[in-house]
């Protein structure tokens, strides 16, 4: 952990993971950290003190890949080469739902920001929708070329973005809405403006994107 202010200097290190962390979030208004490990783990802390709060066992033998927190704070996911996301009550590690088996590696995960929903994104080129609460699946899309890296809701929980191969457009039933074809590459991540217009990506030959959507 680093201070942002005013020397930018080293404050603490999160130690407990035995493997490389992928990903992290903080929640709970930036009063904690979770972060997903290769591992397999998932650990929740202090980002005041760095303590550790408790620690969920996505797999005793997969990699985890990434994570996400529910806007309301009250649920965290987790996304592992295990085929499966899980569910997590954010007050105290306790699992929720497993949510698979997917047909491969579930590489992305988002939660919708009225934390009903999330979508999950598979090496098998679908993304998936689920109830966060029941962890019923709703729809699913078409099966795309490749690996959904990153997946995404707008605010209003109506429209989902997924990156592989292309980017793709669907509706919150897995409808597609619009394809942006990426020639010669396909993209790992995707940042996006508060009314979902406005996109930024960079491919795999580091070719810069920035799309606005009609």
């Amino acid at each position: 952990m680093f201070s942002l202010k005013p020397s930018y200097g080293f404050i603490f290190s999160l130690d407990g993971h035995t493997d490389k962390i992928k990903h992290c979030r903080f929640f709970d208004e930036d009063r904690k950290v979770v972060t997903a490990s290769l591992d397999g783990t998932l650990k929740v802390w202090e980002a005041q003190t760095g303590t550790l709060d408790y620690t969920c066992c996505h797999s005793s033998k997969d990699y985890l890949l990434t994570c996400d927190v529910s806007a309301d704070c009250t649920k965290l996911v987790s996304a592992s080469v295990d085929c499966f996301a899980k569910v997590w009550d954010a007050s105290n590690g306790d699992l929720l739902h497993s949510l698979g088996p997917h047909n491969d590696v579930v590489r992305s995960v988002s939660i919708s920001r009225d934390s009903n929903y999330l979508c999950t994104g598979c090496d098998d080129g679908s993304v998936r929708v689920w109830d966060i609460h029941s962890g019923v699946a709703l729809s699913e899309t078409p099966k795309q070329n490749g690996w959904i890296t990153d997946c995404h809701f707008s605010a209003d929980g109506k429209t989902i973005v997924s990156v592989s191969d292309n980017v793709h457009w669907w509706s919150s039933e897995c409808v597609l809405k619009q394809v942006f074809f990426i020639k010669g590459g396909f993209a790992k991540d995707i940042c996006y403006s508060d009314d979902f217009k406005t996109f930024v990506m960079v491919d795999d030959t580091s070719s810069l994107f920035i799309l606005r959507r009609i």
